[in-house]
């Protein structure tokens, strides 16, 4: 939790690009979940349904952050990278308790 806020404060000390950066990231970390979600229930057509249209949501998320950020800002890549370590870490640790 700590490292979260940690994180979230210094990304939006670093600015706009930053959290779009940000934003990308988590959302595209947010998509493969609900991709392995869809493969999970497969079989439950409801389930499906609603992950389908909450997957939508997030895209557009993924995109907004991606524009934000522009394709040239200088910490882009550092922080997607840091950003979805922090969010595997997270599953990590909430899947042990």
């Amino acid at each position: 939790f700590l490292g979260g806020v940690v994180y979230g404060a210094l990304v939006g000390l670093l600015g706009i690009k930053a959290i779009g950066a940000s934003t990308s990231a988590i959302e595209g970390v947010v998509n493969i979940e609900i991709e392995a979600a869809l493969e999970k229930f497969k079989d439950e057509p409801r389930i499906c349904e609603l992950l389908r249209a909450i997957q939508l949501e997030e895209r557009q998320h993924q995109e907004s952050g991606e524009n934000l950020a522009g394709i040239d800002y200088v910490l882009h890549r550092r922080i997607q990278r840091i950003a979805r370590v922090g969010a595997y870490a997270a599953k990590k640790i909430a899947l042990l308790l």
